[in-house]
């Protein structure tokens, strides 16, 4: 026999689940307008202190499930490149209200990441020639 405490908490898990469903479905409704379009956010290490500490990260909005799936890529202040064709984002609340993420169009995310090539181009050559 379960005890009180057992059943509310199954009650409590019930509910849990059923408010995370709610909650997923209402993101993946609010956010399948971002499927296709493309942003850059000002990216930086934890503790910025000029403008030169930050650089642009670019995302293309791929699909929405319960989660949102993005081409992502990012040339960071020393030289890392970030490459990510299925990164998961939670919520685009950010994009939503505009505070971060800057719509572009798919000219420029295209123009960005033909330099993110031209970047590892560049690098693959000068590894080559260093033998």
């Amino acid at each position: 026999m379960k005890s009180k405490i057992e059943k509310l908490d199954q009650k409590i898990k019930k509910l849990r689940q059923e408010l995370s469903d709610l909650r997923d479905a209402e993101n993946k409704a609010k956010n399948k307008k971002f499927v296709g379009q493309c942003f850059r956010y000002r990216n930086s290490y934890s503790c910025p202190e000029t403008e030169e500490d930050f650089w642009w990260m670019y995302i293309k909005v791929l699909k929405v499930d319960s989660q949102i799936h993005c081409f992502l890529f990012q040339i960071k202040k020393n030289g890392e490149v970030e490459i990510a064709p299925n990164h998961n984002l939670w919520n685009l609340n950010d994009i939503n209200n505009t505070t971060k993420y800057e719509r572009i169009s798919e000219t420029v995310f295209q123009k960005e990441w033909g330099k993110c090539k031209g970047f590892i181009k560049t690098a693959e050559k000068e590894i080559e020639e260093s033998g």
